[in-house]
């Protein structure tokens, strides 16, 4: 790598949202709560069903029926509708300062530099935990959990940030996943 290669991005409400959704995917406590809450009333309606069916009653087994098939195939939909809506008012109140400024981070032989202008900040590469590409964006993953966002339908030089990652993959053993697959659910 030369001595310091710099890229310049903006980021909008899209890429945080985009973001926050991939980390939701990738939580093993989203992950349960949501699964939970797709079986529990289809698992209720499983129990009121036999009891229903034990005691002849019929029409009350169809209606739970109906129940639970509905909540099973339903809830899912509301519930990705739901998330939308929480995250999307979550980035509006904690980054819409950082909307459409534009950042550039230097990518030095061992740290990178971040800055906008407002605020400046360095991480040392042994803080990266891993690059992560998915369809519309590349994310730095610290070990503290935080995220650094290259867009990249707003990232001016995509070929210097592939230099920059072949230097942090090669040099500094940083691990690169790509899942370009990955689409929130």
């Amino acid at each position: 790598m030369s001595s310091t290669l710099s890229v310049t991005f903006t980021h909008d409400e899209h890429d945080f949202l985009d973001q926050q959704l991939y980390v939701a995917t990738k939580s093993r406590q989203i992950v349960q709560r949501r699964q939970r809450g797709k079986l529990l009333i289809p698992v209720f309606s499983l129990v009121m069903i036999g009891l229903q069916f034990y005691q002849k009653q019929y029409i009350e087994t169809l209606y739970f029926l109906g129940i639970g098939i509905a909540w099973y195939f339903l809830y899912p939909l509301w519930e990705k509708r739901h998330y939308l809506k929480f995250y999307k008012k979550f980035i509006s109140d904690n980054f819409k300062d950082r909307f459409h400024k534009e950042t550039t981070v230097e990518f030095k032989a061992n740290s990178l530099v971040a800055k906008d202008d407002t605020t400046s900040g360095e991480i040392t590469y042994s803080e990266i935990d891993k690059i992560i590409e998915i369809q519309s964006s590349y994310y730095i993953k610290m070990k503290s959990s935080a995220y650094l966002i290259f867009p990249k339908d707003k990232t001016k030089d995509l070929n210097t940030l592939h230099e920059a990652f072949t230097f942090l993959k090669d040099k500094h053993a940083i691990p690169f996943s790509s899942e370009l697959d990955w689409i929130w659910k």
